[in-house]
């Protein structure tokens, strides 16, 4: 086990902080899925509505 532990330390520390671009990536790409099946929602909606405007 200390073998792995004096490996580990050998290691450069990578900082899990990269600047709030990983953030924003986790948080716009839910929103943009969203919003994407929501535009294809009502477009295919207002289709229907206007195949049946008798």
């Amino acid at each position: 086990m200390s073998s792995l532990l004096a490996a580990t330390a050998t290691l450069p520390v990578i900082e899990a902080h990269e600047g709030g671009w990983d953030e924003l990536a986790v948080f716009l790409g839910p929103l943009a899925i969203v919003a994407v099946l929501v535009y294809v929602a009502r477009r295919g909606k207002h289709a229907d509505q206007d195949d049946h405007d008798d």
